[in-house]
């Protein structure tokens, strides 16, 4: 009766009233969390996971001076393994006459120094924050390196269930899903 009192309008204006109500509290929810990181941020300051150097609140996880040591692997790349190879149709040495149960494999820069201490930070001490730094130089190589529009799938190589129970986490899922929507 009252919706036909107002035009029939009443169930359409509740809808409205709720949605909006839902941007509220999503509104007031992001801007809590906001907040909350920032007095975080004052209070425990965010560190390089390399250096150790104090980071500022734009940055997270790797300073700029580390970034800046960190290479990509330069191409031409073998064909199957991925590494720097001068003859790049065919494959490098280590991969010839091998049969393996991939097509390609790539890798963006050598595991050492920075890289590896970040890898090691991200997997054991649960630094997931890394996870858009090591996006970005996966994302960056892609792009520098491969033919984006060959590629059909992202996938993770499947985890231990153990060592994701003591992780909390699956690391390559997590980067992986981030990498797909990406590229």
């Amino acid at each position: 009766i009252l919706g036909e009192a107002i035009g029939g309008n009443y169930n359409a204006a509740l809808r409205d009233l709720s949605f909006g109500i839902c941007h509220l509290k999503c509104y007031i929810r992001s801007m809590f969390k906001t907040l909350s990181q920032s007095l975080l941020g004052l209070v425990f300051p965010s560190t390089c996971d390399s250096c150790g150097t104090l980071l500022s609140p734009q940055q997270v996880g790797v300073c700029k001076p580390c970034r800046s040591r960190i290479r990509l692997i330069q191409g031409p790349h073998c064909p199957t393994c991925g590494r720097t190879h001068l003859f790049s149709p065919q494959s490098c040495e280590a991969c010839r006459g091998e049969a393996f149960h991939f097509d390609r494999a790539y890798a963006c820069t050598a595991y050492d120094g920075s890289i590896k201490k970040l890898l090691q930070a991200y997997k054991f001490h649960g630094h997931r924050n890394l996870r858009h730094f090591f996006v970005t130089l996966m994302t960056d190589f892609a792009h520098q390196n491969l033919d984006l529009g060959s590629i059909d799938a992202v996938i993770s190589v499947p985890m231990n269930p153990r060592k994701q129970r003591d992780r909390g986490f699956n690391q390559a899922a997590l980067l992986g899903s981030v990498l797909a929507r990406k590229i």
